[in-house]
């Protein structure tokens, strides 16, 4: 287990390395059929690394994550040495899912700042640390070799994925890693649709596949948007995080 950086501990979240369980693995494994299906039915402009534009140093990187995301959740980072320390607009208090999401967008944007130094020949970072200075941080590994996803695949995935009672709010396809899924949907009944969601979030990851090398982040909110009720998220190099409240269903298998 790994330990966990102060804003999220006492929390009913579990961290996962990148297997999660046998269980998980063979259901991914058995939706392989879905997996060609969808991304052969999903199409458009490919999402590569030559789309990224060209950025201005890690100030101008650190911009084109801020936007790509469009939450507000990083505020500013810095680069010292193989470290890259990323401030969050995050307290104590923040909700749980906003936690998970502010980790995973430091992540990603140390992807995209170790990408950004290998492009101008720089020993690229190594680790990021997010939260606070007591948090030794997570590994920067090189990104996975995967296809890049098309542009639009995570919107056409999202909305096969929607049931009637999970109401698909937005999904972004964003280009780091070759390809990051975000995604936010709302129910009217929880119980039912943490259940739901459940299930949705196994068939978006068959068909966003390869199963552990994309990075993802989803969501379940209340309908009325006073609540967060479930998340779930997964990077390639440090694994996964899950969260419900009591009473509900996990999104993603866990221990």
């Amino acid at each position: 287990m790994k330990r966990l950086p102060s804003l999220l501990r006492g929390t009913v979240m579990t961290r996962r390395r990148r297997v999660v369980t046998a269980g998980f693995l063979a259901a991914v494994v058995a939706g392989a059929a879905v997996v060609a299906a969808t991304t052969a039915a999903v199409g458009g402009a490919a999402a590569s690394k030559s789309a990224i534009a060209p950025a201005d140093g890690v100030g101008g990187v650190v911009t084109q994550v801020q936007t790509g995301f469009g939450d507000g959740l990083i505020t500013s980072a810095k680069v010292e040495g193989s470290l890259l320390s990323v401030k969050l607009a995050l307290t104590d208090q923040s909700a749980e899912t906003s936690k998970m999401k502010g980790a995973f967008e430091a992540q990603i944007l140390a992807h995209a700042i170790a990408d950004w130094m290998r492009s101008q020949g720089e020993q690229p970072i190594t680790t990021v640390r997010y939260f606070d200075s007591a948090y030794r941080g997570d590994t920067v590994a090189s990104d996975p070799t995967v296809s890049p996803l098309a542009a639009g695949t995570c919107e056409s995935v999202a909305k096969t994925a929607a049931t009637p009672s999970l109401t698909l709010v937005s999904a972004k396809t964003l280009p780091w890693l070759n390809g990051t899924c975000v995604f936010a949907f709302q129910t009217s009944d929880p119980v039912a649709g943490s259940q739901a969601s459940a299930a949705a979030l196994q068939q978006i990851i068959n068909a966003i596949g390869p199963p552990n090398l994309r990075p993802w982040f989803f969501e379940l909110d209340a309908q009325d948007g006073t609540s967060h009720l479930t998340a779930a998220s997964w990077m390639p190099d440090n694994g996964g995080s899950t969260w419900a409240r009591p009473g509900l269903t996990y999104s993603l298998p866990h221990w």
